[in-house]
């Protein structure tokens, strides 16, 4: 299930997926206001219809959507991700794109690279926790994790 956080928010309503009335102010990064339930609802829902038509999780398609909206990532304007659906010529631009995204990640050539910002990883959230209480405990790499 995807968060309906404000990355979220801004992406779909941005792709014109799912419409915000009070969304006055969509200039630059502005997120559009989400008071209701079903606001929240029609934003996962959105999500995992793009996460559908790319054939790839919802997990993904949300981290994918992370990744083009955050200052962590390409920090996309809402112009910028509006123009993304509207550079597609059929009704299948944003899942193709979304699945390009994601196809890239796992490029072979990157494997050495992506195991070793893993290892980093997994240390840091080892790092501060006893030998008998870690998060990712060495004898269960490849079961568990």
């Amino acid at each position: 299930m995807a968060k309906p956080d404000l990355h979220a928010k801004r992406a779909v309503a941005s792709f014109g997926l799912v419409p915000f009335e009070d969304w006055g102010d969509r200039s630059d990064r502005k997120v559009p206001k989400c008071h209701s339930k079903s606001s929240y609802l029609a934003v996962m829902g959105a999500v995992q219809d793009i996460a559908a038509s790319a054939r790839v999780p919802v997990v993904t398609a949300d981290n994918a959507i992370w990744l083009v909206c955050s200052k962590s990532g390409l920090y996309l304007t809402n112009a910028e991700l509006g123009a993304v659906v509207r550079k597609g010529k059929d009704a299948n631009a944003l899942a193709e794109a979304v699945g390009t995204l994601i196809r890239s990640w796992s490029d072979p050539q990157d494997a050495a690279d992506q195991r070793e910002t893993i290892d980093c990883l997994v240390a840091g959230l080892n790092g501060d926790h006893r030998p008998t209480r870690k998060i990712f405990p060495t004898e269960l790499k490849g079961r568990s994790w």
